[in-house]
């Protein structure tokens, strides 16, 4: 249902947690076992994949198969968050988009943010972040909200 469904499967996958005691627990795990990576060769787990939606099944089972293949946590934990932020830009190349909006609860890795922000430079796009507002899901009914001020006018 959401990216954030991701972050609990691939933390489960990797031993970090099968159940959370609060929202965005096994996220916020994730995160912390990414940044003890020092590596510099991320793995994009869907290199070379074209897709619509993203293939959530191949990603966890590829996460699972280099975890048994003896790939440090580490660098899984971080390869699959290098993946999301290369999954954003390829589909904004993709679709020949120059400014993405990024909004929701995942926004508020700060690692994923870091890799976004550097794959886009590199492909001279813009990113756009709340700074008003939480990049949080609470910001939903705000949209709304806009939409029919703004812009239904029926």
């Amino acid at each position: 249902s959401s990216v954030g469904r991701l972050f609990d499967a691939v933390a489960s996958v990797l031993d970090l947690c099968d159940k959370t005691t609060y929202e965005g627990e096994a996220a916020m795990l994730l995160e912390s076992l990414a940044t003890q990576y020092s590596g510099d060769e991320p793995i994009n787990f869907l290199e070379s994949e074209d897709f619509e939606k993203i293939p959530s099944q191949k990603l966890i089972k590829r996460i699972y198969k280099a975890k048994i293949a003896g790939v440090f946590a580490e660098k899984l934990a971080y390869s699959f968050i290098y993946t999301l932020s290369e999954i954003i830009v390829q589909t904004a190349l993709k679709i020949q988009v120059k400014t993405i909006a990024c909004s929701g609860g995942v926004f508020q890795n700060t690692l994923l943010l870091k890799l976004l922000k550097h794959s886009l430079n590199l492909h001279n796009l813009n990113l756009k972040i709340n700074c008003n507002l939480s990049v949080n899901d609470e910001n939903i009914a705000f949209g709304q909200l806009v939409y029919h001020t703004y812009i239904d006018k029926n």
